[in-house]
C-alpha cells in the first residue's frame, strides 16, 4: 500500500469529495483492493491503496461503461417498481444509491437520489456510460484523464457534470444577468435555459463523483419522504478527517452526518456544507464553506 496524494481533490468541495469517496469505493469494491482507506492531508484527499491503482482505473474505465449499471436504466429517475426489484437483485448496492420504492413518486415510479440534477434531454447513468465508452480524443487516455482529475487538475474538457461541480460553469452561468447586460438595471434578469450550456469538466471526476452513489442509498425518512444520506434540506454535509479509514467507516460517516446534533469538530472531523440550486430547468451544487454548529 502506498499513499495516492490526489492534489487536485480539496476537502472543501462537495463534488471533489465525491469523487474521493467514489474513486475508494471503485477501489475496494470493484478493483479488489482490500485495506484500501481514505483521508485528507493538507486539505487534498489521500487514498491509500496499491501503487497500482491509477493504473488499474484507467484500466478499468472504459470497461465500466457497457456494465449493467450504466446500461441497464438511463436515468435515476422514471424506474418502474417492478424493474426497481428486478435490478436490485442483482447490484443491490447500485440500485440502493440511484433510487427507492419505499416512497412512490406521483407517477408510481420510484423516488430518485438527490445528487441526479439533470433536466431536459440528459439521463445521468446513459449519458455517464457514454463518456466512459466513447472513443476519446486523439492524443488522451484514460491515465491522462485520471491524471488531470485526480493529481494536476489539468485538461479539463468541454461539457456538463450534470450539475455535480460548483467550478464547471462558466462566470455567466451564475450570474443572474448576461455578461451583455451586466451594465444594465437588474431589472432585466437573463433567463438561463440550462446548466449543461457553457461548461467543462473532467470525465474521470464526473465518473468517480457517480460512483459514490452507492455509499448514498436512498431512503424513506420518519415522515415518509425520500431521503438521500449527507441532505439536511437543500444543503449537502460531508466530513473530512486526518486519520485513514476504511470504506466500511467512510459509509457510516455518510450516514450520520445527516443528523444535525453531532458535533463533529469535538470528534476530530472537519464538516462541511454546500446548498444545491436550481439554473432553470437543471440543478447545481454551490461552493461549500465549513459548516458552523448553532
Amino acid at each position: 500500500m502506498i499513499d495516492h496524494k490526489l492534489f487536485a481533490l480539496r476537502e472543501s468541495s462537495p463534488f471533489h469529495a465525491l469523487v474521493a469517496m467514489g474513486t475508494l469505493r471503485v477501489a475496494v469494491e470493484e478493483l479488489g483492493m482490500q485495506g484500501a482507506t481514505l483521508h485528507w492531508q493538507g486539505g487534498h484527499a489521500t487514498v491509500r491503496a496499491p501503487g497500482n491503482l491509477l493504473e488499474e482505473l484507467a484500466r478499468y474505465a472504459p470497461e465500466r461503461g457497457s456494465m449493467s449499471e450504466y446500461t441497464a436504466v438511463g436515468s435515476t429517475r422514471g424506474i418502474e417498481p417492478a424493474q426497481y426489484v428486478a435490478l436490485a437483485q442483482q447490484m443491490p448496492n447500485w440500485m440502493a444509491g440511484l433510487a427507492t420504492i419505499t416512497v412512490l413518486t406521483r407517477d408510481g415510479t420510484a423516488s430518485a437520489t438527490r445528487w441526479d440534477m439533470t433536466g431536459g434531454r440528459q439521463q445521468l447513468l446513459k449519458d455517464v456510460g457514454t463518456l466512459l465508452t466513447r472513443r476519446l480524443p486523439r492524443k488522451i487516455a484514460w491515465s491522462d484523464r485520471l491524471l488531470g482529475a485526480l493529481i494536476d487538475g489539468s485538461s479539463a474538457e468541454e461539457g456538463s457534470a450534470f450539475g455535480l461541480d460548483p467550478e464547471g460553469f462558466r462566470s455567466h452561468a451564475l450570474s443572474a444577468f448576461a455578461p451583455s447586460q451586466s451594465n444594465m438595471a437588474q431589472s432585466t434578469p437573463l433567463q438561463i435555459a440550462s446548466s449543461s450550456e457553457s461548461s467543462t469538466r473532467h470525465p474521470a471526476r464526473v465518473w468517480l463523483a457517480v460512483e459514490a452513489f452507492p455509499l448514498h442509498p436512498v431512503t424513506r425518512s420518519p415522515n415518509g419522504r425520500a431521503q438521500t444520506p449527507g441532505w439536511q434540506g437543500d444543503e449537502y454535509h460531508w466530513l473530512a478527517w486526518d486519520r485513514p479509514l476504511p470504506l466500511d467507516a467512510v459509509r457510516g460517516l455518510i450516514a450520520a452526518v445527516s443528523y444535525p446534533s453531532l458535533d463533529w469538530p469535538l470528534r476530530g472531523f472537519r464538516e462541511y456544507a454546500a446548498p444545491r440550486v436550481a439554473l432553470g430547468k437543471y440543478g447545481a451544487m454551490r461552493a461549500g464553506r465549513r459548516a458552523a454548529r448553532t
